[in-house]
Protein backbone atom coordinates (compact mmCIF):
# COMPACT_ATOMS: atom_id res chain seq x y z
CA UNK A 1 0.00 0.00 0.00
CA UNK A 2 1.34 3.42 -0.95
CA UNK A 3 2.15 5.91 1.80
CA UNK A 4 -0.66 8.22 0.79
CA UNK A 5 -3.14 5.33 0.83
CA UNK A 6 -1.97 4.32 4.31
CA UNK A 7 -2.53 7.90 5.49
CA UNK A 8 -6.10 7.80 4.22
CA UNK A 9 -6.87 4.72 6.30
CA UNK A 10 -5.55 6.58 9.32
CA UNK A 11 -7.51 9.74 8.52
CA UNK A 12 -10.80 7.89 8.14
CA UNK A 13 -10.33 6.37 11.59
CA UNK A 14 -9.57 9.67 13.24
CA UNK A 15 -12.84 11.10 11.98
CA UNK A 16 -14.91 8.90 14.28
CA UNK A 17 -13.26 10.15 17.45
CA UNK A 18 -13.88 13.83 16.81
CA UNK A 19 -17.61 13.33 16.31
CA UNK A 20 -17.94 11.57 19.63
CA UNK A 21 -16.63 14.59 21.43
CA UNK A 22 -19.31 16.60 19.72
CA UNK A 23 -22.64 16.28 21.54
CA UNK A 24 -23.82 15.13 24.95
CA UNK A 25 -26.94 16.42 26.72
CA UNK A 26 -29.57 16.66 24.03
CA UNK A 27 -32.14 19.35 24.94
CA UNK A 28 -35.83 19.02 24.21
CA UNK A 29 -36.73 20.20 20.68
CA UNK A 30 -39.33 22.59 22.09
CA UNK A 31 -36.66 24.41 24.07
CA UNK A 32 -33.93 24.86 21.49
CA UNK A 33 -34.46 25.19 17.76
CA UNK A 34 -31.81 24.79 15.07
CA UNK A 35 -30.30 27.91 13.59
CA UNK A 36 -32.12 28.26 10.27
CA UNK A 37 -30.19 26.46 7.55
CA UNK A 38 -27.30 25.69 9.90
CA UNK A 39 -25.74 22.25 10.14
CA UNK A 40 -22.33 20.62 9.92
CA UNK A 41 -21.39 17.39 8.19
CA UNK A 42 -19.20 15.23 10.35
CA UNK A 43 -17.93 11.69 9.94
CA UNK A 44 -18.44 9.18 12.74
CA UNK A 45 -16.39 6.01 12.65
CA UNK A 46 -17.37 3.80 15.62
CA UNK A 47 -15.00 1.07 14.34
CA UNK A 48 -12.36 1.08 11.60
CA UNK A 49 -14.79 -0.83 9.34
CA UNK A 50 -17.82 1.43 9.90
CA UNK A 51 -18.01 5.03 8.74
CA UNK A 52 -21.12 7.22 8.78
CA UNK A 53 -21.52 10.77 7.54
CA UNK A 54 -23.94 12.70 9.75
CA UNK A 55 -25.49 16.09 9.10
CA UNK A 56 -25.58 17.56 12.62
CA UNK A 57 -28.01 20.45 13.29
CA UNK A 58 -26.31 23.44 14.90
CA UNK A 59 -28.75 24.96 17.37
CA UNK A 60 -28.84 28.47 18.80
CA UNK A 61 -27.87 29.09 22.41
CA UNK A 62 -30.38 30.45 24.91
CA UNK A 63 -29.32 33.38 27.05
CA UNK A 64 -30.05 32.47 30.64
CA UNK A 65 -29.19 33.72 34.11
CA UNK A 66 -27.79 30.57 35.66
CA UNK A 67 -27.92 29.93 39.41
CA UNK A 68 -24.50 29.54 40.98
CA UNK A 69 -23.77 25.84 41.45
CA UNK A 70 -22.75 24.57 44.89
CA UNK A 71 -19.02 24.54 45.67
CA UNK A 72 -17.25 21.62 44.11
CA UNK A 73 -15.49 19.05 46.25
CA UNK A 74 -11.88 18.08 45.67
CA UNK A 75 -12.05 14.64 44.06
CA UNK A 76 -9.49 11.86 44.24
CA UNK A 77 -5.86 11.94 45.32
CA UNK A 78 -3.98 15.07 44.22
CA UNK A 79 -2.06 14.68 40.97
CA UNK A 80 -1.07 16.72 37.96
CA UNK A 81 -1.07 13.97 35.34
CA UNK A 82 -1.68 16.13 32.26
CA UNK A 83 -1.44 19.78 31.20
CA UNK A 84 -3.67 22.27 33.04
CA UNK A 85 -3.97 19.95 36.07
CA UNK A 86 -6.72 17.52 35.02
CA UNK A 87 -8.90 16.20 32.19
CA UNK A 88 -11.20 19.24 32.49
CA UNK A 89 -8.20 21.58 31.99
CA UNK A 90 -9.63 23.87 34.69
CA UNK A 91 -6.48 24.30 36.78
CA UNK A 92 -7.92 22.74 39.95
CA UNK A 93 -5.38 20.97 42.12
CA UNK A 94 -6.60 18.57 44.75
CA UNK A 95 -4.67 19.65 47.85
CA UNK A 96 -4.35 22.91 49.78
CA UNK A 97 -0.96 24.55 49.59
CA UNK A 98 1.35 24.64 52.59
CA UNK A 99 2.83 28.03 53.49
CA UNK A 100 5.33 29.45 54.12
CA UNK A 101 7.47 27.66 51.55
CA UNK A 102 11.06 26.49 51.57
CA UNK A 103 13.14 24.80 48.89
CA UNK A 104 13.33 21.04 49.44
CA UNK A 105 15.54 20.29 46.44
CA UNK A 106 16.64 21.66 43.08
CA UNK A 107 17.78 19.58 40.09
CA UNK A 108 19.31 21.00 36.92
CA UNK A 109 17.39 20.14 33.76
CA UNK A 110 19.38 18.16 31.22
CA UNK A 111 16.75 18.43 28.50
CA UNK A 112 17.34 21.31 26.05
CA UNK A 113 14.67 23.90 25.32
CA UNK A 114 12.14 25.67 27.48
CA UNK A 115 10.15 23.50 29.87
CA UNK A 116 6.43 23.45 29.07
CA UNK A 117 4.90 21.35 31.83
CA UNK A 118 5.73 19.56 35.04
CA UNK A 119 3.52 16.48 35.37
CA UNK A 120 3.30 14.46 38.57
CA UNK A 121 1.25 11.36 39.40
CA UNK A 122 2.09 8.90 42.14
CA UNK A 123 5.87 8.63 42.36
CA UNK A 124 6.33 9.74 38.73
CA UNK A 125 7.58 13.27 37.98
CA UNK A 126 8.10 14.36 34.36
CA UNK A 127 9.27 17.64 32.84
CA UNK A 128 8.37 18.20 29.19
CA UNK A 129 10.36 20.35 26.79
CA UNK A 130 11.72 19.34 23.37
CA UNK A 131 12.37 16.07 25.18
CA UNK A 132 10.88 14.73 28.40
CA UNK A 133 12.86 13.90 31.52
CA UNK A 134 11.69 11.88 34.53
CA UNK A 135 12.75 12.29 38.16
CA UNK A 136 12.45 10.39 41.42
CA UNK A 137 10.70 11.73 44.55
CA UNK A 138 13.93 13.36 45.80
CA UNK A 139 14.77 14.95 42.44
CA UNK A 140 17.16 12.28 41.17
CA UNK A 141 17.24 12.25 37.34
CA UNK A 142 15.96 8.91 35.97
CA UNK A 143 15.36 8.87 32.23
CA UNK A 144 14.89 11.03 29.16
CA UNK A 145 13.32 10.55 25.74
CA UNK A 146 12.41 12.56 22.67
CA UNK A 147 9.06 14.33 22.65
CA UNK A 148 6.98 16.09 20.06
CA UNK A 149 5.22 19.40 20.61
CA UNK A 150 1.90 17.87 21.64
CA UNK A 151 0.48 17.22 25.12
CA UNK A 152 1.59 14.43 27.45
CA UNK A 153 -0.12 12.22 30.00
CA UNK A 154 1.38 10.35 32.97
CA UNK A 155 -0.17 7.13 34.26
CA UNK A 156 1.31 7.14 37.74
CA UNK A 157 -0.13 3.76 38.75
CA UNK A 158 1.46 2.00 35.76
CA UNK A 159 4.57 4.18 35.65
CA UNK A 160 3.98 5.00 31.98
CA UNK A 161 4.51 8.28 30.16
CA UNK A 162 2.35 8.84 27.05
CA UNK A 163 3.53 11.44 24.56
CA UNK A 164 3.28 12.38 20.89
CA UNK A 165 6.65 11.57 19.38
CA UNK A 166 8.27 13.61 16.57
CA UNK A 167 6.88 11.16 13.97
CA UNK A 168 3.27 11.67 15.05
CA UNK A 169 2.83 8.40 16.97
CA UNK A 170 1.49 8.09 20.50
CA UNK A 171 4.44 6.57 22.34
CA UNK A 172 4.28 4.79 25.71
CA UNK A 173 7.54 4.81 27.71
CA UNK A 174 8.47 3.43 31.11
CA UNK A 175 8.92 6.47 33.33
CA UNK A 176 11.88 5.13 35.34
CA UNK A 177 13.96 3.76 32.44
CA UNK A 178 12.73 5.62 29.38
CA UNK A 179 12.26 2.30 27.57
CA UNK A 180 9.64 2.49 24.83
CA UNK A 181 6.89 -0.04 25.51
CA UNK A 182 4.78 0.47 22.37
CA UNK A 183 3.51 3.03 19.88
CA UNK A 184 0.02 3.70 18.48
CA UNK A 185 -0.64 5.42 15.16
CA UNK A 186 -3.32 8.16 15.45
CA UNK A 187 -5.73 8.74 12.59
CA UNK A 188 -4.39 12.18 11.76
CA UNK A 189 -0.85 10.96 11.17
CA UNK A 190 2.31 13.05 11.31
CA UNK A 191 0.76 16.11 9.61
CA UNK A 192 -1.26 16.92 12.70
CA UNK A 193 -1.15 19.32 15.60
CA UNK A 194 -2.51 17.66 18.73
CA UNK A 195 -4.08 19.69 21.53
CA UNK A 196 -5.38 17.01 23.91
CA UNK A 197 -4.19 13.63 25.19
CA UNK A 198 -5.96 11.90 28.07
CA UNK A 199 -5.56 8.44 29.51
CA UNK A 200 -8.13 6.53 31.56
CA UNK A 201 -7.16 3.00 32.38
CA UNK A 202 -6.70 1.41 28.97
CA UNK A 203 -8.38 4.24 27.07
CA UNK A 204 -6.63 7.13 25.33
CA UNK A 205 -8.52 10.17 24.06
CA UNK A 206 -6.85 12.44 21.51
CA UNK A 207 -7.89 15.64 19.75
CA UNK A 208 -6.02 17.35 16.96
CA UNK A 209 -6.18 19.01 13.58
CA UNK A 210 -4.31 18.83 10.30
CA UNK A 211 -4.02 21.18 7.35
CA UNK A 212 -5.09 20.51 3.74
CA UNK A 213 -4.19 17.02 2.59
CA UNK A 214 -4.46 14.84 -0.50
CA UNK A 215 -7.78 13.54 -1.82
CA UNK A 216 -7.71 9.85 -1.00
CA UNK A 217 -11.26 8.97 -2.08
CA UNK A 218 -9.87 7.69 -5.36
CA UNK A 219 -7.49 4.77 -5.02
CA UNK A 220 -4.87 4.39 -7.71
CA UNK A 221 -1.19 3.93 -8.36
CA UNK A 222 -0.48 7.60 -7.69
CA UNK A 223 -2.22 9.98 -5.27
CA UNK A 224 -4.81 12.33 -6.77
CA UNK A 225 -3.72 15.94 -6.99
CA UNK A 226 -6.92 17.65 -5.82
CA UNK A 227 -6.42 18.64 -2.16
CA UNK A 228 -9.02 18.36 0.55
CA UNK A 229 -9.54 21.00 3.23
CA UNK A 230 -8.30 20.92 6.81
CA UNK A 231 -9.79 18.45 9.25
CA UNK A 232 -10.15 18.21 13.03
CA UNK A 233 -10.57 14.92 14.80
CA UNK A 234 -11.34 13.19 18.07
CA UNK A 235 -10.03 9.69 18.50
CA UNK A 236 -10.71 7.16 21.24
CA UNK A 237 -8.17 4.34 21.46
CA UNK A 238 -8.91 1.30 23.62
CA UNK A 239 -5.70 -0.57 24.31
CA UNK A 240 -5.66 -4.39 24.49
CA UNK A 241 -5.02 -6.18 27.76
CA UNK A 242 -1.60 -7.36 26.59
CA UNK A 243 0.63 -4.54 25.40
CA UNK A 244 3.94 -6.27 26.15
CA UNK A 245 3.80 -8.24 22.90
CA UNK A 246 4.48 -5.01 21.01
CA UNK A 247 8.05 -5.03 22.39
CA UNK A 248 8.48 -1.33 21.76
CA UNK A 249 6.99 -1.35 18.27
CA UNK A 250 3.55 -0.68 16.75
CA UNK A 251 0.79 -2.04 18.98
CA UNK A 252 -1.80 -4.29 17.35
CA UNK A 253 -5.24 -5.14 18.70
CA UNK A 254 -6.19 -1.61 19.78
CA UNK A 255 -9.81 -0.66 19.05
CA UNK A 256 -10.43 2.86 17.75
CA UNK A 257 -13.41 5.17 17.32
CA UNK A 258 -13.15 8.51 15.57
CA UNK A 259 -15.01 11.72 14.75
CA UNK A 260 -13.93 13.99 11.93
CA UNK A 261 -15.04 17.60 11.37
CA UNK A 262 -14.15 19.85 8.40
CA UNK A 263 -12.35 22.49 10.45
CA UNK A 264 -8.74 23.52 10.87
CA UNK A 265 -8.68 24.23 14.61
CA UNK A 266 -10.05 22.34 17.60
CA UNK A 267 -10.03 22.64 21.39
CA UNK A 268 -11.27 19.80 23.60
CA UNK A 269 -11.73 18.65 27.19
CA UNK A 270 -13.52 15.93 29.14
CA UNK A 271 -15.57 15.85 32.35
CA UNK A 272 -16.45 12.35 33.52
CA UNK A 273 -18.58 10.94 30.70
CA UNK A 274 -19.00 14.24 28.84
CA UNK A 275 -16.57 15.13 26.06
CA UNK A 276 -16.70 18.67 24.72
CA UNK A 277 -14.93 20.13 21.70
CA UNK A 278 -15.23 23.34 19.74
CA UNK A 279 -14.32 24.23 16.17
CA UNK A 280 -14.95 27.30 14.07
CA UNK A 281 -18.70 28.03 14.34
CA UNK A 282 -19.82 25.35 16.80
CA UNK A 283 -19.30 23.69 20.16
CA UNK A 284 -20.17 20.00 20.48
CA UNK A 285 -21.12 17.76 23.40
CA UNK A 286 -20.68 13.98 22.98
CA UNK A 287 -20.86 10.96 25.23
CA UNK A 288 -18.05 8.66 26.26
CA UNK A 289 -18.49 6.50 23.13
CA UNK A 290 -18.32 9.56 20.87
CA UNK A 291 -22.04 9.55 20.14
CA UNK A 292 -23.34 13.08 19.39
CA UNK A 293 -25.70 14.63 21.92
CA UNK A 294 -25.83 18.37 21.09
CA UNK A 295 -24.13 21.06 18.99
CA UNK A 296 -24.48 24.81 19.47
CA UNK A 297 -23.61 27.80 17.33
CA UNK A 298 -20.72 30.04 18.40
CA UNK A 299 -19.30 32.91 16.42
CA UNK A 300 -15.54 33.05 16.27
CA UNK A 301 -12.42 30.95 16.46
CA UNK A 302 -12.02 28.71 19.54
CA UNK A 303 -8.76 29.35 21.38
CA UNK A 304 -9.02 27.53 24.71
CA UNK A 305 -11.50 25.34 26.60
CA UNK A 306 -12.00 24.20 30.18
CA UNK A 307 -14.89 22.47 31.94
CA UNK A 308 -16.35 22.37 35.43
CA UNK A 309 -17.66 19.27 37.21
CA UNK A 310 -21.12 19.67 35.59
CA UNK A 311 -19.64 19.55 32.08
CA UNK A 312 -20.23 23.26 31.51
CA UNK A 313 -17.85 24.70 28.91
CA UNK A 314 -15.77 27.84 29.50
CA UNK A 315 -14.76 28.72 25.95
CA UNK A 316 -12.27 31.43 25.00
CA UNK A 317 -13.04 32.78 21.51
CA UNK A 318 -11.56 35.24 19.06
CA UNK A 319 -14.51 37.07 17.52
CA UNK A 320 -12.84 39.16 14.85
CA UNK A 321 -10.11 40.75 16.92
CA UNK A 322 -12.03 40.72 20.20
CA UNK A 323 -11.56 38.07 22.89
CA UNK A 324 -14.55 36.64 24.74
CA UNK A 325 -15.12 34.04 27.44
CA UNK A 326 -18.43 32.22 27.12
CA UNK A 327 -20.05 29.84 29.58
CA UNK A 328 -22.09 27.21 27.72
CA UNK A 329 -24.07 24.44 29.39
CA UNK A 330 -24.66 20.94 27.95
CA UNK A 331 -28.35 21.87 27.68
CA UNK A 332 -27.72 24.90 25.46
CA UNK A 333 -27.78 27.83 27.91
CA UNK A 334 -25.38 30.72 27.45
CA UNK A 335 -24.58 31.66 31.04
CA UNK A 336 -22.43 34.66 30.14
CA UNK A 337 -20.31 36.17 27.38
CA UNK A 338 -17.62 38.37 28.92
CA UNK A 339 -15.23 40.51 26.91
CA UNK A 340 -11.60 39.82 27.83
CA UNK A 341 -8.56 42.11 27.62
CA UNK A 342 -7.24 42.37 24.08
CA UNK A 343 -4.40 40.02 23.20
CA UNK A 344 -2.57 38.68 20.17
CA UNK A 345 -1.73 35.40 21.90
CA UNK A 346 -2.69 32.56 19.53
CA UNK A 347 -2.61 29.97 22.31
CA UNK A 348 -4.00 31.51 25.51
CA UNK A 349 -4.24 29.54 28.73
CA UNK A 350 -7.62 27.88 29.42
CA UNK A 351 -9.77 29.63 32.01
CA UNK A 352 -9.11 28.43 35.56
CA UNK A 353 -12.33 27.54 37.40
CA UNK A 354 -12.29 27.78 41.18
CA UNK A 355 -13.99 25.29 43.45
CA UNK A 356 -16.46 28.11 44.20
CA UNK A 357 -16.85 28.69 40.42
CA UNK A 358 -15.02 31.96 40.30
CA UNK A 359 -13.18 32.16 36.98
CA UNK A 360 -9.62 33.38 36.31
CA UNK A 361 -8.25 34.36 32.91
CA UNK A 362 -4.67 35.42 32.15
CA UNK A 363 -3.55 37.31 29.07
CA UNK A 364 -0.14 38.68 28.17
CA UNK A 365 -0.39 41.58 30.63
CA UNK A 366 -3.56 41.12 32.68
CA UNK A 367 -4.94 38.72 35.29
CA UNK A 368 -8.72 38.88 35.50
CA UNK A 369 -11.04 37.37 38.13
CA UNK A 370 -14.78 36.91 37.42
CA UNK A 371 -17.64 35.85 39.66
CA UNK A 372 -19.75 32.80 38.63
CA UNK A 373 -22.03 35.05 36.53
CA UNK A 374 -19.11 36.46 34.51
CA UNK A 375 -18.85 39.87 36.24
CA UNK A 376 -15.41 41.24 37.03
CA UNK A 377 -14.30 40.92 40.65
CA UNK A 378 -10.75 42.25 40.35
CA UNK A 379 -7.84 42.50 37.96
CA UNK A 380 -4.07 42.90 38.17
CA UNK A 381 -1.56 44.11 35.61
CA UNK A 382 1.21 41.65 34.81
CA UNK A 383 4.66 42.36 33.37
CA UNK A 384 4.31 39.48 30.91
CA UNK A 385 2.20 36.43 30.15
CA UNK A 386 2.41 34.10 33.17
CA UNK A 387 3.78 30.60 32.70
CA UNK A 388 0.62 29.19 34.26
CA UNK A 389 -1.89 29.36 37.09
CA UNK A 390 -3.68 26.84 39.28
CA UNK A 391 -6.34 27.04 42.00
CA UNK A 392 -6.31 25.18 45.33
CA UNK A 393 -9.43 23.97 47.22
CA UNK A 394 -9.03 26.80 49.75
CA UNK A 395 -9.39 29.39 46.97
CA UNK A 396 -5.69 30.30 46.75
CA UNK A 397 -4.69 31.14 43.15
CA UNK A 398 -1.04 30.37 42.36
CA UNK A 399 0.48 32.27 39.43
CA UNK A 400 3.93 31.69 37.91
CA UNK A 401 5.09 35.25 37.20
CA UNK A 402 8.60 35.70 35.84
CA UNK A 403 11.06 35.12 38.71
CA UNK A 404 8.33 34.86 41.34
CA UNK A 405 5.61 32.48 42.38
CA UNK A 406 2.70 34.66 43.52
CA UNK A 407 -0.53 33.87 45.35
CA UNK A 408 -3.85 35.72 45.18
CA UNK A 409 -6.45 35.28 47.88
CA UNK A 410 -10.22 35.36 47.39
CA UNK A 411 -10.19 39.17 47.49
CA UNK A 412 -7.43 39.54 44.93
CA UNK A 413 -4.71 40.42 47.44
CA UNK A 414 -1.33 39.41 46.05
CA UNK A 415 1.46 37.90 48.11
CA UNK A 416 4.91 36.71 47.05
CA UNK A 417 5.43 33.06 47.90
CA UNK A 418 8.87 32.27 46.53
CA UNK A 419 11.63 33.93 44.49
CA UNK A 420 13.76 32.33 41.79
CA UNK A 421 16.51 34.92 41.32
CA UNK A 422 18.18 34.75 37.92
CA UNK A 423 15.68 32.16 36.66
CA UNK A 424 12.28 32.51 35.03
CA UNK A 425 9.39 30.20 35.83
CA UNK A 426 8.41 28.13 32.80
CA UNK A 427 5.50 26.06 34.17
CA UNK A 428 2.52 26.31 36.50
CA UNK A 429 2.83 24.83 39.98
CA UNK A 430 1.96 21.15 40.32
CA UNK A 431 0.66 20.53 43.85
CA UNK A 432 1.69 17.21 45.39
CA UNK A 433 -0.40 15.02 47.71
CA UNK A 434 1.47 16.41 50.71
CA UNK A 435 0.74 20.02 49.79
CA UNK A 436 4.20 20.66 48.31
CA UNK A 437 4.86 22.20 44.92
CA UNK A 438 6.79 21.18 41.82
CA UNK A 439 7.82 23.86 39.30
CA UNK A 440 10.31 24.17 36.47
CA UNK A 441 12.28 27.28 35.58
CA UNK A 442 14.32 27.83 32.46
CA UNK A 443 17.18 26.02 34.24
CA UNK A 444 15.97 23.59 36.90
CA UNK A 445 13.18 21.58 38.52
CA UNK A 446 12.24 22.71 42.04
CA UNK A 447 10.42 21.02 44.89
CA UNK A 448 8.97 23.41 47.47
CA UNK A 449 7.42 22.42 50.80
CA UNK A 450 6.48 23.70 54.21
CA UNK A 451 9.21 25.67 55.94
Amino acid sequence: MATWQRCEVVQRAATALLLASCLLHLPAPAQIQPVKGSSMKITHQPTPRDSNEIDVPITALRRAALPAPPPAAASGPPSYAQPYANERQNGRVGAPMLVPLARLWRTELAAPGKARQVLAAGATIVVQSSTWQSFGPQGQALATSRSGAGPMYVNGAAGIVYSLDPNGFVAAHAATTGKREFIVMPGLGDNASFVYLLGRGRELLLAGASGPRGNFEQIGATPPSAPLGPVSMLELVRLPENTQSAAGSLLTGARTSRLEVPAGRIVAARSDDIIVFAVEGAVFFVDRDLNPRAAYAVEGTPLALSLDEAGRAYLVLDTGGRRELRLITPGGDLGFATTLPSSTDRFPLPAVIGYDHRVFVASRNKLLALDPSGRELWSHDLPDKPAGLVIAPDGMLLVSEGEQLAAYDTHGKRSRLFDFPGERLATPAAVTSGGGLLLATDKALYSLGAR
